[in-house]
């Protein structure tokens, strides 16, 4: 085998997933990468070295948000390959690694309601249903107001 002499953005995104816990498997399953050749890329002194360079820039941050508590460390480290999880699971269409369309709902639901995106519910909202031609000619009159009572059929 050739020595890794570079990184590649490819081999960093890996080397990410790696440092937070995820198996090479699983990371060449939702990628679509050849197993056996990512098993010669992770063997390399460079890819080794850049896994334990962010598995201790990981480390660092959490020491420097002020946690030193193992425990709370642990757990944060187990939160970060939870979102990694989650994100590849939003992906995951093989069906020999469960991937389901439940479960990549389930998964991306998750994603939306940890970042803050989850469904809110719409009030005081009007939908309208227009052709294409309907909504066409409406847009073609100049200085177009609403007309709130025809909408609501007071007219």
């Amino acid at each position: 085998m050739t020595e890794l002499l570079k990184l590649k953005p490819l081999h960093s995104a890996v080397a990410r997933e790696m440092a937070v816990g995820l198996k090479l498997g699983e990371i060449c399953k939702a990628r679509g990468l050849n197993y056996t050749s990512w098993q010669q890329i992770t063997s390399s002194e460079l890819f080794k070295n850049e896994i334990q360079r962010l598995e201790k820039e990981i480390e660092d941050q959490f020491i420097d948000d002020h946690c030193s508590d193992p425990v709370l460390l642990r757990l944060k480290t187990a939160s970060l390959s939870a979102a990694e999880r989650l994100a590849l699971e939003v992906d995951n269409t093989d069906s020999e690694l469960g991937g389901k369309a439940a479960t990549r709902i389930a998964a991306s639901q998750a994603v939306l309601k940890i970042t803050g995106y989850e469904k809110q519910e719409a009030k005081n909202v009007i939908v309208l249903n227009l052709s294409e031609s309907k909504l066409n000619s409406i847009l073609q009159v100049p200085d177009l107001e609403p007309q709130p009572e025809r909408i609501l059929g007071n007219a």
